[in-house]
């Protein structure tokens, strides 16, 4: 037995000077020596019998050193972020180490700079620390739809910007969502002319998405005016000058001008009487038109 302590102590100085870890069993007496070295491991395999019967392995391993990174993570739809427990990690070195880092689970009220803690742990349950700061950003732009297309006679009838006709916007983090009316842009066309509203739709983080609105203005309707009233007369030379201000009460739904023209005078053929019928066409401004008449009795 004192030939064993013997030797175990004289292997023990040489472990310890060649920076081993020691572990023995001896005639039964169970012995553990940790000299708290990063590099090996020395095994005694066999129980030994004289002085020159040791069978030694040596087994490097490294003790956890902890190396961290910062990192950026980005909120999903639902505005929530997981990250693995080795996210922060940067080559942090050890014999079987593990990785627990103190928060892994990120939120919309996370947004910013967020410092965090990972620990390192090795196969002897030796652990080291380090801090790494994970930046949570939201880039997810906010949702909305277009608006219902809107179809107008005039072009005063055209509806009034109200960005609360944006009125199913969200986002996938709480906050102020901002509407704004960005511009109306005409096609350059005319009955039909079509405009396009937009709209910006942007969340708290600034994220922006455009919705549209499509407006046409396509006049339609004609404008209205008089016959005109009948004229007698006895001889051909009696018979009125073309005179458009004749047509007088002429309208239309839409502002704009509208035009008067003599079309035609038209004879029926026969004589004492002979009928003839004049013809004014009424145009508005976006083209629609109408004929109207006046007899004239010779």
């Amino acid at each position: 037995m004192k030939k064993y302590y013997i030797l175990v102590l004289y292997l023990i100085s040489i472990c310890y000077s060649n920076n081993f870890a020691f572990t023995g069993n001896f005639d039964g007496l169970n012995s553990q020596f940790n000299l708290l070295n990063s590099l090996n491991i020395v095994k005694i395999l066999d129980v030994p019998t004289s002085e020159s019967e040791f069978t030694i392995n040596t087994e490097n391993r490294l003790v956890a050193t902890a190396s961290c990174q910062d990192i950026t993570v980005y909120l999903d739809a639902t505005g929530n972020i997981t990250i693995a427990e080795d996210a922060v990690n940067n080559g942090s070195t050890g014999t079987t180490i593990t990785f627990d880092t103190d928060i892994t689970s990120f939120t919309c009220a996370d947004i910013g700079s967020n410092t965090v803690v990972l620990t390192v742990t090795d196969i002897d349950a030796t652990s080291d620390t380090c801090t790494a700061t994970v930046t949570v950003v939201d880039n997810l732009p906010p949702t909305a739809s277009n608006l219902a297309a809107v179809n107008v006679q005039c072009a005063a009838d055209v509806p009034a910007v109200n960005i609360a006709d944006v009125f199913d916007e969200a986002d996938n983090c709480a906050g102020t969502i901002t509407v704004a009316h960005i511009s109306d842009v005409s096609d350059g066309n005319s009955n039909p002319e079509v405009i396009t509203r937009t709209y910006s739709v942007t969340d708290a983080a600034g994220n922006s998405i455009n919705v549209t609105q499509l407006i046409t203005v396509d006049d339609t309707t004609n404008p209205t005016a008089s016959n005109l009233a009948a004229v007698n007369v006895q001889c051909a030379a009696d018979v009125p000058a073309v005179n458009i201000a004749d047509v007088f009460d002429e309208a239309d739904n839409c502002a704009g001008t509208i035009t008067v023209a003599h079309v035609s005078d038209v004879s029926d053929g026969n004589s004492n009487p002979e009928v003839i019928t004049r013809t004014y066409s009424v145009t508005d401004a976006a083209g629609n038109s109408i004929n109207v008449t006046q007899l004239i009795t010779v």
